[in-house]
């Protein structure tokens, strides 16, 4: 199934968040840090995972998928790690997405996709999120002739 959360207060952070299979969907743009950094800790089976973040905070992030794709966007809808993100198998990325606010806590992000997507997006101060994943081309059909008929005696 699909889940999405949206908490405000660290309180309310749940962590960790675990998914069998579907979208996990988490909205930390309203999400208000103490003056300690905050771990946030997100598994999916099979499936995929949207995490929005703020681009006051800085966000130090470690994702891992066994088999899919990885895709970082800063503040400016920019790709960290590449064009169409990172993916394959086994696939571990480590990067910090900088806050605008100097100083302040961190938010530590720990995520892991066995089978999918991994995708974490800054959301810039117009609150304008960064763009879904490029979808994949469709693989062409292959049409195989079908047999000619086996002749009646």
């Amino acid at each position: 199934g699909d889940r999405s959360y949206a908490p405000v207060k660290v309180a309310d952070v749940h962590s960790p968040y675990r998914l069998g299979a579907g979208s996990l969907h988490l909205d930390l743009t309203g999400l208000v840090l103490g003056s300690s950094d905050t771990s946030i800790r997100a598994t999916v089976a099979a499936g995929r995972m949207d995490i929005l973040v703020p681009d006051t905070m800085t966000v130090d992030i470690h994702a891992h998928v066994g088999a899919g794709v990885i895709q970082v966007e800063d503040r400016n809808l920019a790709d960290l790690i590449n064009q169409d993100g990172h993916g394959g198998l086994g696939t571990t990325v480590q990067t910090t997405l900088p806050g605008t606010t100097v100083g302040a806590a961190h938010l530590v992000l720990d995520l892991d996709v066995s089978l999918g997507v991994v995708r974490v997006g800054q959301v810039g101060a117009l609150g304008t999120p960064a763009p879904a994943l490029p979808t994949a081309p469709a693989t062409p059909s292959v049409l195989v002739p079908a047999a000619p008929p086996l002749p009646v005696p």
